[in-house]
């Protein structure tokens, strides 16, 4: 096996052969297969193959057609482990395919730990303006696509930088599900991070044009066609209540469908708007309310007094008959 001076070949502890390269910007080892591995490691209880670096990547790879860059299996623990102390311990790239992709049996696919403050177990990002940071898929009936804990700040995080964009989205089934003391998102209210701050007066007259539906989805844009849903339609709300539907690209595609993204604009419906507009009709029929209980309290002052006055002249008309018969 030819090597440089600078690379020293040797038997070391807990390894059958190591390779020490010395050299600025060099590969200590590298491995090449035209459809084949390029490197295999194998062993029963450590690491089939490790690699260590002091400011590079500790261990590489590259696939030009369809096989993996990286491929570690494990029957017990991990198949791929990656330890960084000022970057990531696992990174991956891909020009059409997955970054990084994992797969088990009966524990976590990918699974991400960070011990430092303010950083991610798993993090993903994506400058495409069709393809997706983190992309977490379940084909299950109790399973999850993305799932996040955390003991006292955020299990996921998702974040957009555009204002026509969405920071998590969610496909199918039940859409974004939170369990924690109630069914919404809480969001940041604070007085101090707001500006231009004015009344919001839509109120009845919005809710009384609002007409619901119940409809089944197409299938296209990964929504699901086999269950009854119930709502309203995008270009009927946005006549009545703009501020509520806003334009998004959306792929095509149906639900399960192996396609490239088909994106289009189409309409998105936000309703949370709408238990403002709701408290504001609430209170204008409270209002209303209370108008008419104050006339029908007039009325009532009305016809007490008019009772009376009637109790009276029956009263002078019975005294005038008895002086008529006298």
């Amino acid at each position: 096996m030819p090597y440089s001076g600078t690379t020293a070949l040797f038997n070391s502890e807990g390894a059958a052969f190591s390779v020490n390269q010395t050299g600025a910007s060099l590969i200590a080892l590298y491995g090449r297969a035209i459809s084949g591995t390029g490197i295999r490691g194998e062993s029963k209880s450590g690491a089939g193959v490790n690699g260590f670096s002091e400011s590079g990547v500790g261990l590489s790879g590259l696939s030009l057609s369809n096989g993996s860059g990286v491929s570690g299996y494990a029957r017990d623990d991990y198949g791929v482990i990656g330890e960084s102390f000022t970057r990531a311990g696992v990174s991956g790239n891909s020009w059409n395919g997955f970054g990084v992709f994992g797969v088990s049996k009966y524990d976590h696919g990918i699974k991400g730990e960070s011990s430092k403050d303010a950083k991610a177990g798993v993090w993903g990002a994506s400058t495409g303006s069709s393809s997706y940071g983190v992309y977490g898929s379940n084909s299950g009936t109790l399973g999850v696509g993305v799932y996040g804990i955390s003991t006292s700040s955020i299990g996921v995080w998702g974040g957009n930088l555009s204002g026509t964009a969405f920071a998590m989205e969610s496909q199918g089934g039940l859409g974004a599900y939170k369990n924690v003391g109630g069914n919404t998102w809480a969001t940041p209210s604070d007085e101090r991070l707001k500006k231009d701050i004015r009344p919001f007066t839509d109120g009845l007259d919005v809710i009384l044009k609002i007409e619901p539906k119940r409809y089944y989805y197409n299938g296209l844009a990964k929504t699901n066609p086999l269950q009854e849903e119930f709502g309203i339609i995008a270009q009927d709300i946005q006549k009545i209540a703009p501020y509520t539907v806003s334009k998004h690209m959306l792929d095509m595609n149906k639900s399960g469908e192996e396609a490239a993204p088909k994106m289009e604009e189409m309409l998105v419906y936000n309703s949370g708007a709408l238990t403002y507009v709701t408290i504001n009709a609430i209170k204008e029929q409270q209002a209303m309310i209370e108008r008419q209980s104050s006339i029908i309290e007039k009325q009532n002052e009305k016809i007490a007094h008019l009772e009376k006055q009637n109790e009276k002249l029956e009263q002078m008309l019975i005294r005038i008959e008895k002086l008529e018969k006298e």
